[in-house]
């Protein structure tokens, strides 16, 4: 319910920032209610599945619960410094290979996020059937990592539910070109959306630019570059029936 409640906020927060920050030149988002509607299905059952795989974990003896504060000789400040920066980085690190595979094997279900055309905070979902791939390849070998960490800091999990959600908005609102180098933006990922053919296939990263960088995928975007997004083969879905059914009409 916490995580729920977190990435409502996060909507309602950064739908806000788009409110009353907008991209220059760009029309207003729209089908923002239709959008919120499939977050909602997503998100729910997001939820349930992780916390299915999170009991699982919690009930075995696989990984170790080790406390960086007693191994590392660390202050509570610090420790949970570490252990956020730790936590951000494996899970992006996890996502990216997801994501790539999922660019390369599975693009049938990932199709559906692409085909969005008026990317927002509240219309920027992905289809129900990534749930278990991101359960498989990302959140089960974090969970089974977690413990190693020690406990997680509550900003860490605020600042991972809501990047996502910042990633797809429609805000002026940037990090810079500095600040890029380290942190994704939503200018920075609006290129691997991007319909335009030197775009395809890069900055898969959703926390950090640092394994597009390091595994040659990287596009930081030049001055004010901010390209139309979607599919050109594929429409938009414009409710939740058609969301749900459209991976099994995507045969390319």
């Amino acid at each position: 319910m916490r995580t729920l409640a977190g990435l409502l906020a996060g909507l309602a927060l950064l739908r806000g920032v788009e409110l009353a920050f907008p991209q220059r030149g760009m029309p207003k988002p729209e089908r923002n209610w239709t959008g919120l509607k499939i977050w909602l299905v997503y998100v729910g059952a997001q939820v349930a599945l992780t916390a299915v795989v999170l009991a699982v974990i919690g009930a075995s003896k696989v990984s170790p619960k080790i406390d960086p504060r007693d191994v590392l000789g660390l202050p509570t400040w610090a420790a949970a410094i570490v252990v956020g920066l730790a936590v951000i980085l494996v899970k992006d690190f996890l996502f990216y290979w997801e994501h790539r595979a999922q660019h390369r094997f599975l693009w049938r279900w990932h199709a559906p996020h692409h085909s969005i055309r008026n990317l927002s905070a509240t219309n920027s979902w992905h289809h129900w059937s990534e749930i278990l791939m991101f359960a498989l390849f990302v959140s089960l070998p974090l969970s089974l990592l977690s413990p190693a960490f020690g406990p997680r800091p509550i900003l860490v999990g605020l600042i991972l539910s809501w990047q996502p959600i910042y990633l797809h908005s429609a805000t002026r609102l940037q990090l810079g070109r500095v600040m890029r180098k380290v942190v994704v933006d939503s200018r920075y990922h609006r290129i691997h959306h991007s319909l335009e053919p030197q775009h395809f296939n890069r900055n898969f990263g959703a926390a950090t630019p640092l394994w597009d960088w390091m595994f040659g995928t990287a596009y930081f975007p030049h001055g004010d570059e901010w390209p139309d997004v979607g599919l050109a083969d594929l429409d938009e879905p414009t409710n939740v029936r058609e969301w749900s059914a459209l991976p099994w009409r995507k045969r390319g």
